[in-house]
């Protein structure tokens, strides 16, 4: 997540990181809002459509169920 976070620091720029572990996942995207990146979120298949929209909506991009 460390180069992601340094990517969108210069460009502003959305950053995709692929994980195959949800709660790695999780805690990452939970550390980042904490410290403030409020567009941080995680999305995987064991969210509720809810969940998946709160992200997307709160990310600023869109997504399609």
């Amino acid at each position: 997540m460390l180069p992601a976070l340094a990517r969108y620091d210069r460009t502003g720029a959305l950053t995709v990181v692929i994980s195959p572990l949800p709660s790695l996942m999780k805690d990452q995207g939970d550390n980042l809002i904490a410290r403030g990146i409020a567009c941080a979120g995680y999305l995987n298949g064991l969210l509720t459509p809810f969940e998946r929209r709160a992200c997307s909506t709160s990310s600023g991009w869109t997504i399609w169920d």
